[in-house]
């Protein structure tokens, strides 16, 4: 996979999954030690996708924690970065979602981190 973004922030450099740092070059996408990536969604300046063990990832501009998904090994079928936050389908059938809370429609999903 090959991701690319204006460069005002670190949306255009993808992670190193296991040191969890942003790995800038020419937009370098992680080479993952196992499994791939299934789901990808680019938001306003962060992305995240869902790899191959149902896990979200996610990089770019985090202020509002929209880069973060939430911690304790939460899995997902879809994902769908926004502007100041991030949603995902969970395995479960459940929707989790992410950073700020004042974005349109984003208000509505339940299971917030972060103001």
């Amino acid at each position: 996979m090959t991701c690319w973004g204006r460069g005002l922030t670190a949306e255009d450099c993808a992670p190193d999954k296991e040191a969890a740092q942003f790995d800038c070059g020419q937009s370098d996408v992680p080479v993952l030690e196992e499994g791939r990536f299934l789901q990808v969604s680019a938001g306003s300046l962060h992305t995240c996708a869902v790899l191959s063990d149902y896990t979200a990832l996610c990089w770019g501009w985090d202020d509002y924690k929209q880069a973060s998904p939430p911690p304790g090994g939460l899995t997902f079928t879809q994902i769908a970065a926004g502007d100041l936050h991030s949603c995902g389908f969970r395995t479960d059938g459940s929707i989790a979602c992410w950073g700020s809370k004042t974005q349109p429609g984003a208000a509505a999903a339940a299971g917030f981190e972060a103001e």
